[in-house]
């Protein structure tokens, strides 16, 4: 979850949502809520992402959050850190939020034509740790400008990556597009029909 407001909210919203347990990552740009029947550790805080291995029926799995800075060159230790963790994992592995960045052309509709240079550490990023992109159900845009129909900006800024070993475990992970609402950001609904 994206917030828009002060940590010190944290805990109303975790009370409010019904569930056992809320983490702000350090700059307050990923909120974390989870039940206590899964073992959720927060293994690294950063500002761009929060790590977490889960432990559920004797599975280990890790996951990372990511609000990706929208200026590249800040971007850059991001991408370092998911290359990183790819060389060491050999565990169920999903990378999933706001990526601020396209991977092909067609994730932009409106203004300027896009110059995919800038998306080309983001797509190495994906290819060299051997990632890959669970697609979506729904509407194309994850994200809008929300500025008058002449000068509006669509774009595919959210997704979710997972590793092979993820695939093995989940084959059947599905990622939906909801619609927006009372934000400029269509939530994403990722699941499983694997219960456990």
């Amino acid at each position: 979850m994206e917030p828009f407001c002060n940590s010190s909210k944290l805990e109303k919203f975790r009370r409010g949502l019904g569930f056992d347990f809320a983490f702000a990552n350090c700059s307050n740009k990923i909120w974390v809520f989870g039940d206590n029947i899964v073992n959720c550790t927060v293994i690294d805080d950063m500002p761009q992402y929060i790590d977490c291995s889960i432990n559920s029926n004797g599975v280990t799995l890790f996951i990372t959050l990511v609000y990706v800075n929208y200026k590249a060159h800040i971007r850059e230790s991001l991408w370092d850190d998911i290359l990183s963790f790819s060389d060491d994992m050999t565990s169920p592995w999903m990378v999933a939020g706001d990526f601020n960045s396209i991977v092909e052309p067609e994730e932009k509709k409106g203004s300027r034509i896009y110059s995919m240079c800038k998306s080309l550490p983001f797509i190495n990023c994906i290819v060299g740790s051997g990632l890959m992109d669970l697609g979506y159900y729904g509407n194309p845009f994850t994200w809008c400008n929300g500025w008058a129909p002449s000068k509006r900006i669509w774009a595919r800024l959210d997704r979710a990556l997972v590793n092979s070993k993820w695939l093995q475990k989940f084959y059947d992970t599905s990622v939906v597009l909801l619609v927006r609402t009372g934000s400029d950001r269509a939530p994403l609904l990722i699941s499983t029909a694997n219960t456990q």
